[in-house]
């Protein structure tokens, strides 16, 4: 068991298909994972992919995104797109948009260095649990932007007035929001189960 041992209590930690998850006690029942894929601690970065793909690349773009500008509906659960369940197995996905959003309501945030690597910690204010999400940055074309200060993640949700565009959750070391990401970056991937 990695995560948190001093603060995860038992009933509200568990493991699907060898990951690991915690239960934040939140409305929709969602349990987040641990850490992120391609990762095997909270504090590691995982791997960047680009949105609707399920294996990491060198270089991230546009000409070899396989779907931007293209009509994709929301891709959590779909093993062709969600590199969660593609990697995890089943009952694994990416979060959705509304999903990210409740995570964000029903948590405290608090900017940390945790094993030597910078990020944001949500503490529940439901149960107290708590989640690490690294900064990784994101990937345009071979060059990193910002690995060690800013958290680029994808939601499973594309934006349906911009073919090239989804929403993503991102974060500085001043602010963090919901917003529209291009989907040929290389991001960050959370998993969720239900």
């Amino acid at each position: 068991r990695s995560a948190y041992k001093e603060v995860i209590t038992k009933d509200c930690y568990g493991m699907l298909n060898g990951y690991e998850w915690v239960d934040l006690g939140l409305p929709s029942s969602t349990k987040w994972a641990s850490y992120n894929v391609g990762a095997t601690l909270p504090q590691q970065p995982g791997k960047l992919y680009a949105w609707g793909e399920v294996e990491t690349k060198t270089s991230f773009t546009d000409a070899n995104s396989k779907t931007l500008n293209k009509q994709v509906a929301d891709i959590s659960g779909n093993q062709q797109y969600d590199v969660a369940t593609a990697k995890w197995g089943k009952g694994w996905r990416l979060p959705t948009k509304e999903e990210f959003e409740e995570l964000i309501a029903n948590c405290k945030k608090y900017y940390t260095i945790y094993e030597g690597r910078f990020g944001i910690m949500y503490t529940s204010k439901i149960n107290q649990q708590c989640i690490f999400f690294p900064a990784a940055g994101f990937m345009e074309g071979s060059e990193a932007h910002d690995p060690k200060t800013n958290g680029h993640y994808i939601t499973s949700t594309p934006d349906k007035n911009n073919l090239s565009a989804m929403w993503g959750w991102i974060y500085s070391d001043e602010t963090d929001s919901m917003g529209m990401i291009y989907r040929s970056y290389g991001q960050s991937a959370r998993p969720v189960t239900d």
